[in-house]
């Protein structure tokens, strides 16, 4: 567990420091009951512990007000500045600095390819564009976006995300990872999470090219691929990956692991299980996204689980 005493607890420098570790240690995942208990504890020994606190799990703001060429540098000089001496603590801080700002464990700020997307969704927000004449798409939360428009054709990479797309147009292609998606008249839903990307024809029908093979989809069917595998097409519910359209999550027999992690989609901060029995937790349920802030009490009531806020809008359910 790592110690909430500072060797000057009134010196700014070790206070930013300390509050880069902090952070460092949570995106690591290596953060124990006790680490978020000595966390709290750490935060309330003065207003400059939890502004510190504050500023560092926000990095993204800092990434954000700076133009493009300069995130690199700017970043690294950031961590330069706060990094700790102290070995248990240096390891993180520089995880922070590189792997944090490339891609971002626990999706508290947005990675530099999504900051350099033409279009992009903030957590809970949603939003239609109109690609082409013909050609229009719904984003959901945490949604990054780019054109890839060639001669005659136009296209979309999707960076991360979710995207609906209806096609009314000949020749339209949606880009995620290693896969492209070639639609004409159809509607499909596109989604992308870190290196898995999921196809879902929804009317009409799609084909989906990945490294040299191509499957054409029929409405309800859906493939997943990776950047080196392509999967078999499945039979799916419609209804249920278009559901976020409707303003709603649903779920079926799904366990509490899976219910969280999509939910953490939509809201800011992270919910995080402690409790193994409590992750295998089987749960039937729909929650509004417009009161996706609520899911957690909701949890509680049917889980009887016990809930621990700390800075930075995490949750801990055990």
């Amino acid at each position: 567990m790592v110690s909430a005493v500072t060797e000057n607890a009134c010196d700014p420098a070790e206070i930013r420091r300390e509050a880069v570790a902090w952070v460092a240690l949570i995106l690591a995942k290596k953060a124990t009951a006790g680490d978020m208990e000595a966390l709290s504890q750490w935060q309330r020994q003065s207003p400059s512990h939890a502004a510190a606190y504050t500023a560092a799990i926000r990095l993204h703001q800092l990434v954000k007000n700076r133009p493009r060429h300069e995130e690199d540098k700017y970043i690294s000089s950031v961590f330069e500045r706060t990094a700790t001496r102290r070995a248990v603590f240096a390891g993180g801080a520089m995880a922070v600095a590189g792997y944090g700002a490339v891609r971002p464990p626990m999706g508290l700020w947005p990675s530099l390819s999504e900051w350099s997307s033409d279009y992009r969704t903030a957590p809970g927000e949603q939003h239609s564009i109109q690609i082409a004449r013909n050609v229009s798409v719904d984003m959901n939360t945490r949604t990054s976006l780019s054109r890839r428009d060639v001669p005659g054709r136009a296209g979309i990479e999707l960076v991360t995300g979710e995207i609906a797309v209806a096609s009314a147009a000949e020749g339209f292609t949606a880009y995620a990872g290693q896969g492209q998606v070639f639609a004409s008249k159809a509607n499909f839903d596109l989604r992308k999470d870190g290196n898995i990307a999921a196809v879902t024809c929804i009317t009409g029908s799609i084909e989906v090219a990945h490294l040299g093979r191509r499957i054409t989809l029929q409405p309800s069917q859906q493939v997943t691929y990776t950047n080196t595998m392509l999967n078999a097409p499945v039979r799916i519910e419609p209804e249920l990956v278009t559901a976020w359209q409707r303003g709603v999550l649903i779920f079926h027999d799904t366990p509490l692991r899976d219910v969280v992690s999509e939910v953490n989609r939509y809201r800011t901060g992270r919910i995080v299980i402690v409790s193994q029995a409590l992750a295998s937790y089987r749960l039937n349920g729909e929650f509004r996204i417009a009161n996706i802030q609520s899911v957690v009490a909701q949890i509680q009531s049917v889980t009887n689980a016990a809930i621990t806020n700390v800075p930075g809008g995490i949750v801990l359910l055990a």
